[in-house]
């Protein structure tokens, strides 16, 4: 069906309303309209979708399935800590966003998590240090022996999930060898019953190469020491370049954040 009707219906619902409207859902099926209906106190709407079939698509096969049985890499964060973290990267232009992440010993054994999103400009290279709190990071697991994993994504198709993540509660990322999943839980709303658990917004991201991988993960293997607040701010000019220390800033706001000079 034609979502952007759909989209607009709910919009006309939102503004209109003066009191508590309940939704709901009727499709009976293949031939059968998508059904939408409104109800408030004072009214009820009722709103039909034709429904078709697009012969390009096989449902059988979207290719956007992962391989439940090569999960690379595998984490839990908490949604508001993530979206703080990408929130301003559209207004970059950002190009690429890669994803670092290390579960490396880092003394006596001990294991430190790291999760990092490096965002890469044509003005530079921005790095947003994620806190490695458990009440934070619930989860991190890399299936390489290394204990280190880097992906690259399409920064403006990257930064379209963040509108979802700012209604969520947790994120649940994991990919594989060519795609990224990202679940998200919601629980926003009025009047929510108790027994609803919440809504699960799912996106999946196809992963880009780029000749930046080897250069990011040279970099953060240095440089990823989780502490609280913003660590360095560094520039890159040229692939193949080194990262440039500009200046250091000790606010802590809880998210360490590298980002160009020129912001």
């Amino acid at each position: 069906m034609d979502l952007r009707s759909v989209v607009e219906s709910l919009s006309l619902v939102n503004r209109t309303q003066v009191s508590t409207t309940h939704c709901t859902m009727i499709y009976q099926g293949y031939g059968h309209p998508f059904v939408l209906v409104f109800e408030d106190s004072k009214i009820t709407e009722r709103c039909e979708f034709a429904t078709y079939v697009n012969l390009d698509l096989d449902p059988d096969n979207y290719g956007f399935d992962l391989n439940q049985e090569e999960i690379l890499l595998e984490g839990i964060i908490k949604a508001d800590v993530l979206y703080d973290a990408l929130k301003d990267l559209k207004d970059i232009n950002t190009e690429e966003i890669f994803i670092y992440a290390s579960t490396r010993d880092k003394t006596n054994n001990v294991k430190e998590n790291v999760l990092a999103i490096v965002a890469k400009s044509e003005m530079g290279i921005s790095t947003f240090n994620l806190p490695n709190d458990r009440s934070i990071l619930e989860k991190l697991h890399i299936k390489s022996s290394e204990k280190v994993d880097v992906s690259c994504y399409n920064g403006i198709l990257f930064c379209l999930v963040t509108r979802a993540m700012k209604l969520s509660s947790k994120c649940k990322f994991k990919r594989d060898e060519s795609l990224l999943s990202i679940n998200m839980l919601s629980t926003y709303g009025n009047d929510i019953p108790k027994d609803y658990y919440g809504t699960v917004f799912e996106f999946k991201l196809l992963q880009q190469m780029s000749d930046w991988l080897g250069t990011i993960e040279d970099y953060m293997k240095d440089h990823s020491h989780n502490q609280s607040g913003p660590q360095h701010i560094v520039q890159v000019h040229n692939q193949g370049e080194h990262f440039e220390e500009l200046e250091q800033d000790d606010d802590d706001d809880g998210v360490a954040i590298d980002v160009p000079v020129f912001l």
